[in-house]
């Protein structure tokens, strides 16, 4: 219609598609780095606390039955 050649509406949509999946992962990258990075943070502010619970630091690596149990715990010391 526009006098291009049909092939490169194909050539388009697929480059498009591409730059699209590579930006997915890159932004999924940068953000686990973050989120890396903001654990780290948080793990060495626990460590300086004397009062803190140095078990929370590895709690990323726990069981959910473990996260359960220990969110109500948490949720019943901010009640009390």
């Amino acid at each position: 219609m526009s006098g291009f050649p049909s092939y490169w509406l194909i050539i388009l949509e697929s480059t498009t598609s591409i730059v699209t999946i590579v930006m997915l992962f890159t932004i999924q990258h940068l953000h686990a780095r973050d989120q890396t990075v903001i654990n780290r943070k948080l793990d060495e502010i626990l460590r300086s606390s004397p009062k803190a619970d140095n078990k929370v630091i590895s709690i990323e690596d726990a069981p959910d039955e473990h996260l359960d149990a220990l969110t109500k715990l948490n949720r019943h010391d901010r009640l009390a």
